[in-house]
């Protein structure tokens, strides 16, 4: 989960199991860096085009969109990621969630 202005706020231990590493205050301009996230070819992912970020940033529902990680113990892995804004009882966005899970 992250704040209304991107910056991870909450992961849960299977997310950090999963990617290999916690994420707590990383902000939208460093998810590709900090969590080594590729297209599935191998190419740098705009951290700005990822799920997370645009959920946050622009206020888009994200479903399906398949990355590749590379965890620090240098094993790859691909994940399918859905993403979503929240919003306040009032309508004002208050961050935004992602949920992923690995391709087997």
């Amino acid at each position: 989960m992250a704040d209304r202005q991107g910056h991870i706020v909450f992961g849960n231990t299977s997310a950090n199991t999963l990617l290999g590493r916690v994420a707590l205050g990383v902000d939208p301009d460093d998810y590709s860096h900090h969590h080594g996230i590729f297209t599935e070819d191998g190419r740098p992912y705009p951290s700005t085009d990822l799920p997370l970020a645009r959920a946050v940033l622009s206020g888009e529902t994200v479903e399906g969109d398949r990355l590749r990680v590379r965890r620090p113990d240098g094993s790859t892995i691909v994940i399918i990621c859905y993403a979503r804004p929240i919003f306040r009882d009032d309508g004002q966005q208050d961050g935004g969630m992602v949920l992923f899970h690995q391709v087997v």
